[in-house]
């Protein structure tokens, strides 16, 4: 048996191709997230479910309320993430998502814990994807995680 998390899509035009009357969709796939923090979860926040991402990468705004980081490395820099550097450092921390029968699901994974806000949140593929079955049907706007 399945626990199914609903996922949300957001369709926007890119303006920038709109004068040359060429409709360039952005498509993002997004889904609530809760963390931990002290006794409590926090409230949900929307994540966008970026497939091109081997990991999870959080801004500071977000994980600065967290407890129970578990760190797996020192500062490093993170490459291919809007227009400069951004540094983050590795490590473990935990996670829940509500599923449409309304349980809490909880899940420890590993993510970038940025050093600024300068990031969108973003889940990653490893420890996220890996040990669920992703469902997307955006023709019918219908997407979810199976645990």
């Amino acid at each position: 048996m399945f626990t199914k998390i609903r996922l949300y899509w957001k369709t926007d035009l890119d303006p920038t191709h709109l004068v040359n009357s060429v409709h360039v969709r952005i498509i993002r796939l997004y889904v609530p997230v809760s963390f931990r923090e002290t006794t409590e979860w926090s409230d949900p926040v929307n994540a966008i479910i970026d497939l091109g991402s081997p990991l999870t990468v959080l801004p500071k705004r977000v994980w600065q309320t967290m407890q129970n980081i578990q760190y797996l490395s020192g500062i490093v820099p993170l490459g291919g993430i809007g227009k400069g550097l951004v540094l983050a450092r590795l490590a473990k921390i935990g996670l829940a998502f509500l599923s449409t029968q309304k349980e809490i699901v909880e899940r420890t994974i590993k993510a970038y814990l940025a050093e600024d806000d300068a990031v969108p949140l973003l889940l990653g593929i490893e420890d996220l994807i890996t040990n669920t079955r992703l469902v997307c049907d955006y023709p019918k706007s219908k997407a979810f995680l199976h645990f």
